[in-house]
């Protein structure tokens, strides 16, 4: 909640600065709090003053009614129980070198954790391993496989060529062993399964990303410089 609430306090200060570009946020900081205080959420239909003024005067009317819209739009994202005790699974283990990112053995479920409130998660122990993990990071196995370790097609990076902006989104042309064909990945993607290998060549060849906005347009395209090449 405290995250959410810096992103949208960020938002605010953003928009402040787009309209007046000599907009002092800090001396203005309460004003803009103050904005958000009184704007009426998009769930509930209630401001978070409100809200406050309700739970102070004990107003139980406005505060069943608030929880009952939010939580009614929660429900569908309220934890659920996707594993049982026996279920086999592969443990998310993403490798630097390969695009695979579950790992090639069947693990065992052997414990499920119920959470203690509503807004937690579920956990699960598999055999072999003393922390617990969350949904995503297992993998279900359906059908019985007739060994604990079974193949998965794996696709190993040869090298990185070169940056690519297409559709203002930034992808990497790569080049993978055993192929002649060449691919764009998207550099979020890279970031993820290959991160050492990614920060080298862009260290190695000075690429920075910035964003170029037009004046007259007001539009923001993505753009990177390579070198001693402004794309």
């Amino acid at each position: 909640m405290i995250e959410r609430a810096n992103v949208t306090i960020k938002e605010l200060i953003e928009k402040s600065i787009e309209i007046n570009e000599k907009f002092d946020w800090v001396k203005n900081l309460d004003k803009l709090i103050n904005n958000i205080n009184n704007s009426q959420h998009r769930i509930t239909g209630f401001t978070p003053n409100e809200i406050q003024k309700a739970f102070k005067n004990n107003n139980k009317d406005i505060l069943e009614e608030a929880f009952n819209k939010e939580m009614k739009k929660k429900k569908p994202n309220i934890s659920k129980e996707v594993f049982e005790v026996g279920d086999l699974v592969r443990k998310h283990t993403p490798s630097d070198k390969t695009r695979q990112v579950w790992s090639d053995e069947v693990y065992e479920i052997v414990k499920v954790y119920k959470p203690k409130k509503s807004y937690s998660v579920y956990e699960y122990k598999i055999d072999g391993f003393k922390d617990r993990f969350k949904e995503e990071e297992l993998l279900k196995i359906v059908g019985d496989p007739q060994n604990k370790l079974i193949k998965v097609d794996k696709f190993e990076i040869s090298k990185l060529i070169k940056p690519v902006i297409q559709d203002n989104k930034i992808f990497y042309e790569v080049q993978w062993k055993g192929y002649r064909e060449t691919t764009l990945e998207p550099r979020e993607n890279l970031m993820m399964d290959v991160p050492k290998m990614l920060g080298q060549f862009e260290r190695k060849n000075k690429i920075k990303f910035y964003t170029n906005k037009n004046k007259r347009t007001k539009e923001t395209t993505k753009r990177f410089y390579y070198g001693k090449d402004d794309e």
